[in-house]
């Protein structure tokens, strides 16, 4: 069904005419964007007009013609001489030229007090006069889900600017940056998993993920280098991305070294550092190399730190994946050939009584995680990390996710550190 909100071709104006209804409708919303739009500036809050697509006091204009005449694309005034003029931009930025036509549009028509409010994804590339002020798209995002509880139309607002920009990014109409933020994984059992919510949200956790400073000082990933050049999966019930690191290798290709996977599925979100199929000889040895034992060792004290992730996000707990896969084409459905699952706390002895809530001990998962990895012939990849099952942990549905992940990764700094040689 086509959305309320979808009554023009360009994103720009469904943004505009979504965020335009609620103010309209919603008084007590528009005086506090009024205060949020504005900063310190005292709006007045009697005797307010809003309008879009056409200049005050004037009809509507059709999308086309209100382009061609390059008017603004809503105003908030009234009949004292006080306006607000708002310019939205998506895949542009904003041009000084056409903010300075607009304020003098505004002075034109008898507006004595005008300030000008940018709604954009890019920052412009000039020093924005003073009576103009810009706000990001995500910025505005984060406002509306602050009053998304107290306003029906704000939260209308923001699930829109989701759907919206799941829309555009799969059209290939926003390249670079957000209309939103990471605010968890929405997908429980009245609201399922899609191929186009998934990749969404996979990519404002990964650009939350790429700034967190405990990442760059800790683990030291490279924030400069890129991940997965497409996120596919339109046919599957998973997208996934990865962090390389800057200690693994100089080398380009990510599937010899280490990296930290982040994997958004229909039913759980996996976050691990993975050990890919093309993992280097020297790499594997200092993992196995020294024999069962101290592999062992190194497994259990691993495990126990990703326990402790599970105590800040209840609901979670640590996870092993080894996968025999081969794709028969590039971007193909891979053939699943091997899948090994299981709790690490199942290989970890504890003595008797074993922690409350851990599995019952069963070392032969250990066992076969290293034997094939000793006697690797098989393309064949090894994940250790977290799982975080939707309908077990509340925290993956709220922004708070992005420090569980990051804190899955940190936990596994001792499995990093032995098979990169780090001291």
């Amino acid at each position: 069904m086509r959305n309320v909100f979808d009554q023009y071709a360009q994103p720009e104006n469904r943004l505009t005419h979504a965020l335009i209804c609620g103010l309209a409708d919603d008084r007590p919303l528009l005086r506090r964007f009024l205060r949020f739009a504005l900063g310190r500036s005292n709006p007045p809050v009697a005797g307010l007009q809003v309008v879009e697509q056409q200049l005050p006091g004037e009809t509507p204009l059709t999308e086309e013609e209100s382009q061609k005449q390059g008017i603004p694309d809503a105003w908030v005034f009234n009949d004292s001489g006080w306006a607000l003029v708002i310019e939205c931009k998506v895949a542009a930025s904003p041009r000084l030229s056409q903010l300075r036509r607009h304020l003098a549009t505004a002075r034109r028509r008898g507006f004595e007090n005008v300030r000008l409010l940018v709604l954009s994804v890019l920052p412009p590339e000039f020093t924005l006069p003073d009576t103009v002020r810009r706000i990001a798209w995500s910025d505005l995002y984060i406002w509306l889900r602050s009053q998304a509880r107290s306003s029906a139309w704000a939260a209308r607002t923001a699930q829109y600017m989701e759907v919206l920009e799941g829309k555009m990014i799969a059209d290939g109409y926003l390249k670079e940056g957000t209309l939103t933020v990471f605010s968890g994984i929405p997908f429980t059992k009245d609201n399922p998993y899609t191929y186009r919510e998934a990749k969404r949200v996979l990519g404002l956790a990964m650009a939350e993920l790429r700034k967190r400073r405990n990442l760059r000082g800790i683990l030291r990933i490279d924030t400069e280098a890129a991940g997965k050049k497409a996120i596919t999966g339109r046919k599957l019930t998973y997208v996934w991305d990865y962090i390389r690191l800057r200690g693994a290798s100089t080398d380009a290709d990510v599937w010899k070294v280490p990296h930290l996977t982040l994997s958004i599925q229909h039913d759980h979100a996996l976050s691990m550092v993975t050990l890919p199929n093309g993992l280097r000889a020297s790499h594997r040895r200092r993992l196995v190399g020294a024999g069962q034992k101290p592999f062992g060792e190194l497994f259990a004290k691993v495990t126990r730190q990703l326990d402790g992730v599970g105590k800040r996000a209840p609901g979670s707990h640590p996870w092993v994946q080894m996968l025999q896969r081969r794709y028969p084409r590039s971007r193909s459905i891979p053939h699943s050939d091997a899948r090994l699952e299981f709790d690490p706390r199942t290989c970890v002895s504890t003595g008797t009584p074993r922690p409350k809530g851990w599995p019952k001990y069963q070392p032969e998962w250990l066992d076969a995680v290293f034997s094939a990895l000793r006697r690797k012939r098989s393309n064949m990849q090894l994940g250790l990390g977290v799982k975080f099952a939707y309908q077990d942990c509340p925290t993956v549905h709220g922004p708070k996710a992005i420090d569980a992940f990051a804190s899955a990764w940190i936990a596994c700094k001792p499995l990093l550190d032995v098979v990169l040689g780090s001291p």
